[in-house]
């Protein structure tokens, strides 16, 4: 299985998606952690919980942001519950239940869209769920469940 890419080019690539990532890819099934929907998401809260300044630098520089990576000053098209909505492979979504970086919400979100499985990690935030012995006995378990799930999949099936 290809490593799950993020970020504006990743985003810029998945809107030529479908046919590319098939025959390129060969994409069977997606594990997703702690996903986020929108691009600002992450540096607006991350910047929010330390106490810095967020409220009128985020919209600029992603503003700039997007035009650098050719996704144009809103973002047009960087939404991940969009993107989870074409997917024709299985889909399992990994979000701590205390995540304040990435909103529980959004991964419910994405998995709904993209018909796929979320798995809410009790009493977990963004970092530690594969370091913490309680989270990690969780997303390890998720994980093996999915992937025995997906086993001799065709890619794009």
């Amino acid at each position: 299985m290809a490593p799950l890419r993020s970020g504006p080019r990743a985003s810029a690539t998945a809107q030529r998606r479908s046919s590319w990532a098939c025959r390129d890819l060969a994409v069977t099934a997606i594990i997703a952690e702690a996903p986020y929907r929108h691009a600002p998401t992450p540096a607006r809260n991350v910047l929010r919980i330390r106490g810095l300044p967020y409220r009128w630098n985020i919209a600029p520089a992603f503003a700039l942001l997007g035009l650098r990576f050719g996704v144009g000053a809103r973002w047009s098209g960087f939404d991940r519950a969009l993107h989870a909505a074409g997917l024709a492979c299985p889909l399992v979504v990994i979000h701590g239940e205390l995540d304040e970086v990435c909103p529980m919400n959004d991964g419910r979100e994405i998995a709904a869209a993209g018909r796929g499985v979320l798995v809410a990690v009790p009493d977990a935030g963004h970092h530690g769920l594969w370091t913490h012995p309680e989270s990690a006995a969780v997303c390890v378990g998720a994980v093996r469940e999915f992937l025995n799930q997906t086993r001799g999949r065709r890619a794009c099936d």
